[in-house]
């Protein structure tokens, strides 16, 4: 079995699963070389961390959880830092099969998608988790004082951090489905009511088991939307107009073909006009030859005839 490509030779079915193990132990080293080195690191991410929730003080509830916590921390970093190195050995790796169009798109795709999901993550780092964790700890009471395990405050952050970045994609799914026409701004108008009910309903999966991490990411999520739809709108109109232009140009290009026949045939009819116009000449020519010789003929018998008369007429005499 043979893949073609356009910027190499064919491969095998045992060629492309060699590139394929070789892009996946690469990726592999590149995460675990990150990870350890971020977990150089890692007191001072704990304080990047904890920064949202202020003063307040964790424990850890068994010998092994803080160490497993920093391990997880870890390769949670080493994965987001060595994400350049992962996203290029997929682009190597499924580059050759994609046309130059494809190229763009996916390149673009991958562009704005890093930027979406990093909106996401500082907008829930700065915003939401400061709101959430402020609004947990003003529910305690006097004789219950707030302590959180600290693996806990980390899956509440990472859940909340996670689920912001990929709700921030939002637009760029839109963007996407408008580019290939598969959905139009009128139909995201139309079942406007529906997709916000559907966005609570999200929101409630993706967060924690709590009304107000699930308001928190809902009213982004409904503004992201009204976003996308403005931009749908906009590349919709864009699209169309390009469209209509191709149209009209498609259009004076068949006009223009249908002239160039028409004076084609023309000119044809004009040659054919003239040569037969031509050919007439050629025949009033030759007839014109042809009396000029009899004319001569003639002349010249009758002068034949009169030199004879005269040559009669001397024979004649004395």
């Amino acid at each position: 079995m043979e893949n073609s490509s356009e910027d190499g030779p064919r491969l095998t079915l045992v060629e492309h699963l060699g590139e394929l193990r070789k892009r996946l132990v690469i990726s592999f080293v590149a995460i675990i070389v990150c990870a350890f080195a971020a977990y150089r690191y890692i007191n001072k991410i704990i304080d990047i961390i904890t920064k949202p929730a202020g003063d307040l003080e964790f424990i850890y509830l068994s010998p092994p959880e803080l160490f497993m916590t920093y391990i997880k921390i870890s390769l949670v970093l080493g994965l987001i830092i060595s994400s350049p190195i992962i996203l290029f050995q997929i682009w190597s790796f499924v580059k050759p099969g994609l046309k130059k169009k494809e190229r763009r798109y996916v390149i673009s795709a991958l562009c704005m998608g890093t930027v979406f999901l990093a909106m996401g993550v500082v907008f829930a780092y700065y915003i939401i988790v400061p709101m959430t964790i402020k609004f947990f700890i003003g529910v305690s009471v006097d004789k219950i004082t707030p302590t959180f395990s600290f693996a806990n405050y980390i899956g509440f952050v990472s859940s909340l951090l996670l689920s912001f970045g990929l709700v921030f994609e939002l637009p760029l799914l839109i963007i996407l489905l408008t580019q290939l026409g598969l959905v139009a701004p009128k139909t995201l108008k139309k079942y406007r009511k529906f997709v916000i009910l559907a966005i609570f309903i999200v929101a409630a999966v993706l967060t924690p088991p709590d009304m107000i991490s699930q308001v928190l990411m809902a009213i982004p999520m409904v503004f992201l939307y009204e976003f996308s739809v403005i931009v749908s709108t906009i590349i919709y109109k864009k699209k169309k107009k390009k469209q209509d232009i191709d149209d009209e140009n498609d259009e004076d290009d068949e006009n223009d073909e249908d002239d160039e026949n028409d004076e084609n045939n023309e000119n044809d009819e004009n040659d054919e006009n003239d040569e037969n116009n031509e050919d007439d000449d050629n025949d009033t020519n030759d007839d014109n030859d042809t009396n000029d010789e009899s004319d001569i003929n003639d002349e010249n018998a009758g002068n034949d005839k009169n030199d004879e008369s005269d040559e009669n007429d001397g024979s004649d005499g004395p």
